[in-house]
């Protein structure tokens, strides 16, 4: 699978498979995005990407989102998730699920889940440094905690 970001005057491209399997009973993801830019299209975004079957994953936000009740249904309606309460949903192998949020940061949502998934993070559009004019896609591959602070 590969993501590619178009933005006028910006294309990156990202491989969104790659995974950890750490043989944990439990695996701990953290977001990271870039402050809003103070457009109301500037989205901040996390891919999970499920890698087994039947993935149990609890989504705690830093901020209010929007997501599907049911993961597994198409037509499934929307629910309001408040910063800081958690939601479960079931990933399959690759299956996704797509969680955003305009003008806000969600740095720092917690993600857990009973096996190891892909977790993309990022911006629509990041201005990095913050008060420059011009914004360009932004996404990073997360590992699980258990892997932070060593080499790969």
């Amino acid at each position: 699978m590969l993501q590619v970001n178009y933005r006028v005057g910006s294309v990156s491209e990202t491989i969104v498979y790659p995974y950890l399997e750490l043989c944990q009973s439990q695996y701990v993801y953290y977001t990271m995005s870039t402050p809003a830019g103070g457009f109301t299209t500037d989205t901040s975004l996390t891919l999970l990407v499920g890698t087994t079957d039947n993935t149990t994953v609890i989504i705690t936000p830093t901020q209010n989102i929007i997501i599907p009740e049911n993961s597994q249904d198409p037509n499934s309606s929307y629910i309001s998730l408040k910063a800081g309460s958690s939601h479960v949903i079931t990933l399959h192998c690759l299956q996704t699920f797509l969680f955003e949020a305009s003008i806000v940061d969600l740095t720092g949502s917690k993600i857990v889940s009973d096996k190891p998934l892909t977790v993309m993070s990022g911006h629509q559009c990041a201005y990095v440094p913050y008060n420059v004019r011009y914004c360009e896609a932004l996404s990073v591959n997360v590992p699980p905690t258990t892997a932070w602070g060593n080499e790969f």
